[in-house]
């Protein structure tokens, strides 16, 4: 993943990206289906849920200025600061959904607990930069947008779909950050 410098380079002046490309994010992230018609990131409305079911701030690294703007691609930088443990900076990609998103929930699915089905509904995707599977600031991230965003989180592997119940028993068995 780009430092934030390189990072703010790719957004145009109002803090939208400006490359139709999330390549620069690699290819260990959580993917985080999301029912919205567009790419754009609502990150006050991400912080206070944040706040108030996994008492973490979060915010932007670069406020967005969206306007009228309604990109089908964007990215930002958030810092995550769950209360009482060091803050760090997880990278998030916005993108449209591809049919290759929704099989691979599909194959990920195995309990057919419906949230295969539910990702199908999801126009977008968020892209969370993750160390690994353990990353816990990623994965707050990723229930934090899930939350939000309305639907299921697939694992780096693509081998596990969950919602946000199931991020927040991970989270409790990864232990304290």
């Amino acid at each position: 993943m780009d430092d934030e410098a390189s990072f703010r380079a790719r957004l145009d002046r109002r803090g939208i990206l400006s490359d139709a490309s999330l390549a620069f994010l690699g290819d260990r992230h959580l993917l985080v289906f999301a029912q919205q018609s567009d790419a754009r990131i609502d990150a006050a409305q991400l912080a206070a849920y944040a706040r108030r079911f996994f008492d973490v701030e979060i915010g932007v690294t670069v406020e967005k200025a969206y306007g009228d703007a309604r990109p089908a691609i964007d990215a930002a930088r958030f810092v995550i600061a769950p209360r009482g443990a060091s803050p760090g900076i997880r990278a998030t990609g916005v993108r449209p959904a591809t049919e290759g998103d929704r099989a691979a929930a599909d194959r990920a699915e195995g309990a057919l607990s419906g949230l295969a089905s539910l990702a199908r509904r999801c126009a977008y995707v968020y892209a969370v930069d993750a160390a690994g599977d353990d990353d816990r600031l990623a994965l707050t991230l990723a229930a934090v947008i899930a939350g939000v965003a309305l639907g299921p989180i697939l694992s780096i592997d693509r081998r596990a779909i969950f919602g946000v119940k199931t991020a927040r028993l991970r989270l409790t068995t990864l232990g304290a950050p």
